[in-house]
């Protein structure tokens, strides 16, 4: 008998077009948010985010700096599994941008509201999101990254 292993990311790209016979497997095997096609169900973890990519969550880059470098290595990576093909235009006025923002309570930074940010050219932001919602759900989501960043 021969065995057939697929990683999540194959069994992704298989699924739009698979009989429903093999859907219920995927779903029974990976989780029926593997196949959602919104990252926000599937993006719960910096590892998810890595799945998506197919990044090794234990490269280098994300172990071998600082704590606030890695922290912000490692929010590149969560980012770039949410925004999916979206590129942020910072010299067009009229693409939106949406930014989480946070506060400070006392000792720990929380997460605060969203913000769109209408950029010019010499403003920018790594860590900005096509849509409110995307926003929102990194700056909640992922808060302890945002605190390793800022205060290590």
């Amino acid at each position: 008998m021969k065995t057939l292993q697929l990683t999540e990311a194959e069994a992704r790209k298989l699924y739009p077009t698979a009989p429903n016979e093999l859907k219920v497997i995927f779903k029974s095997t990976f989780g029926e948010n593997a196949f959602s096609t919104s990252p926000i169900d599937r993006i719960k973890s910096f590892e998810d985010a890595c799945a998506e990519l197919g990044e090794d969550p234990n490269a280098a880059r994300f172990t071998k700096g600082s704590i606030s470098g890695n922290a912000f290595e490692k929010m590149l990576v969560i980012n770039k599994a949410l925004i999916g093909n979206w590129v942020p235009d910072f010299s067009n006025t009229n693409q939106y941008k949406w930014v989480p923002y946070y506060t400070h309570n006392g000792s720990r930074l929380v997460f605060s509201h969203v913000n769109l940010w209408l950029t010019r050219a010499s403003v920018s932001s790594r860590l900005c999101f096509p849509d409110a919602k995307t926003a929102e759900y990194f700056g909640r989501q992922f808060i302890d990254l945002m605190n390793e960043f800022f205060t290590y």
